[in-house]
């Protein structure tokens, strides 16, 4: 984890070409799943086991970035029902099933926005060990400029505006 730009893309490439971890791209679901957690409540009954996957079904799209997994909606269900005593393991299930895919017997998951969630993950994964990503401020702000991604509404582009609209 660590802030945009600060080189955590790079961090989850160099991971993923380890013979024995495997890093997805950015997924989108975890925060959605533990906000909504309450809606499962026990999942050592099946019933929930199974609402909870029919949320996976439901929310297979960009929204979450599921598809960019390039798992099966249904392999994701049938794992959820089949071994998530928690709302840890159903996440754990969704990542294990990537790994699969690698031959790779370790998982993890890359997104700089974790970092405002460190312990809401370690409730999910209280084994998790964690990469924290440091890069000095200034380079994180300049990289967008390096690469012409500032975008109309990122602090950045406010930033700009301000400085023109007080004559700098």
């Amino acid at each position: 984890m660590g802030c945009e730009r600060s080189g955590t893309t790079l961090i989850r490439l160099i991971l993923h070409s380890h013979p024995n971890i495997a890093l997805p791209p950015q997924t989108k679901f975890l925060k959605k799943i533990y906000k909504r957690r309450l809606q499962w409540l026990n999942l050592a009954n099946e019933a929930n086991r199974i609402k909870l996957s029919h949320w996976f079904t439901d929310h297979f799209d960009n929204h979450t970035k599921l598809p960019d997994l390039g798992l099966e909606s249904g392999d994701i269900c049938k794992e959820i029902v089949s071994s998530a005593t928690s709302l840890g393991a159903a996440a754990t299930g969704v990542f294990k099933l990537y790994s699969r895919k690698f031959n790779k017997p370790r998982w993890g998951d890359k997104r700089p926005y974790y970092i405002k969630y460190l312990k809401q993950l370690l409730t999910l994964f209280p084994d998790a060990q964690i990469i924290h990503v440091v890069r000095d401020g200034r380079d994180c702000i300049a990289s967008p400029y390096e690469y012409a991604v500032v975008e109309e509404r990122s602090s950045i582009y406010y930033y700009e505006l301000a400085g023109s609209n007080s004559g700098r």
